[in-house]
């Protein structure tokens, strides 16, 4: 029996981790966004703010799920599921906003640049996790 290459192994992400640190990006990134809109007092910019936040947590949630499926099937199949998971994320998260926007007369600047703000969060959030991940693979799978 052979055995499997070595970038065919399995890598090691938890999936309770990857979702919490996306959880933490998006709840710390509408804090502070809903602290200065607060402060700004403007009901159309509030409004923008609660679509894009709806759009992007539904967003956020579902782009983890290419990478957990990617990491399954080793490290081409984790930087494979990286990238499919941003654009997952960018689809519904602009999806979702555009038919805000369109269908029940969101402001736009307001809700795409809310949208666009969590989505460097998200990002950010899986980077530092998938980073951590594969920084710790030993160099044989390498």
């Amino acid at each position: 029996m052979t055995q499997p290459s070595a970038k065919s192994q399995p890598i090691n992400l938890s999936a309770a981790v990857l979702v919490g640190a996306v959880l933490a990006a998006l709840v710390i990134c509408g804090a502070v966004m809903g602290l200065v809109i607060w402060r700004m007092g403007d009901d159309a910019v509030a409004r923008g703010f609660m679509a894009g936040t709806i759009a992007s947590v539904i967003a956020g949630i579902s782009s983890t799920l290419p990478l957990l499926i990617g990491a399954r099937l080793g490290m081409m199949g984790l930087v494979g599921g990286y990238f499919v998971g941003s654009f997952v994320r960018a689809t519904v998260a602009g999806g979702l906003c555009a038919l805000a926007i369109f269908m029940w007369n969101y402001p736009s600047v307001s809700t795409l640049l809310t949208m666009a703000v969590y989505y460097l969060a998200v990002l950010l959030a899986e980077s530092i996790v998938t980073g951590r991940v594969l920084w710790k693979v030993p160099q044989k799978q390498v």
